[in-house]
């Protein structure tokens, strides 16, 4: 994400309708999703270019428009039959589209612990697995 602004309600809404759609179908599915949030200064849009020999930049206030994404977390379930996802995770990353990318860690990125950090998304993922599907027989 890079237009933070102008895509929060639309991404907000897109993955809402995803797990939404998942435990309609199949109320103990495990719904899990990702968002990946550009937390860089400037950004280099292929779309944007309308000239050669020119660069159009993009320029973002940040850390303020990614922190704004970053806070409007979707609603995480504890159990079926309550409404959100099942784990979920918000990945911050430090693209401008010229240099290379990095993992940006430090707030207002997901720190150990919160409901969207990495390693909490994959531990709900396999409590969730375990739990609700301990019964099925083991392949041989």
């Amino acid at each position: 994400m890079t237009e933070h602004g102008k895509s929060k309600p639309r991404v907000y809404d897109e993955l809402s309708s995803s797990h939404e759609i998942v435990h309609q179908g199949r109320p103990d599915a495990i719904a899990a999703g990702v968002t990946v949030v550009n937390i860089a200064t400037t950004f280099v849009s292929p779309l944007r270019q309308k000239r050669r020999g020119s660069v159009h930049v993009t320029h973002h206030r940040q850390p303020t428009a990614a922190a704004g994404v970053i806070t409007h977390l979707l609603p995480i379930r504890d159990g079926v039959g309550r409404v959100g996802f099942d784990a979920y995770a918000t990945l911050v990353i430090e693209c401008d589209n010229v240099n290379d990318v990095a993992l940006y860690t430090t707030p207002p990125a997901p720190q150990t612990g919160d409901p969207d950090h990495y390693e909490t998304f994959l531990h709900r993922i396999s409590r969730f697995y375990a739990e609700w599907f301990s019964i099925l027989p083991r392949p041989e």
